[in-house]
């Protein structure tokens, strides 16, 4: 083996490790920032619908989901 490979497979370890603790993590409100956008048309009006972009600050885990329309 080489140096190269060597590193690539010592990050592929620690990536599975940080998978695996992010997985295990319960992502407390406290820990957790949540951040809304919308999305918009191509006229800048809002079409009902957005993003929420979440972040735990425990295990650094971010994920976001989709929102449905909304009434108006």
């Amino acid at each position: 083996m080489t140096l190269i490979s060597d590193i690539y497979k010592q990050i592929s370890a620690l990536n599975s490790k940080l998978k695996e603790i992010q997985e295990l993590c319960s992502h407390p409100e406290p820990a957790v920032t949540k951040t809304y956008s919308a999305d918009t048309d191509t006229l800048g009006n809002s079409t009902g619908e957005g993003t929420n972009y979440y972040h735990c600050s425990l295990c650094d885990k971010k994920w976001s989901e989709r929102t449905g329309k909304r009434w108006r």
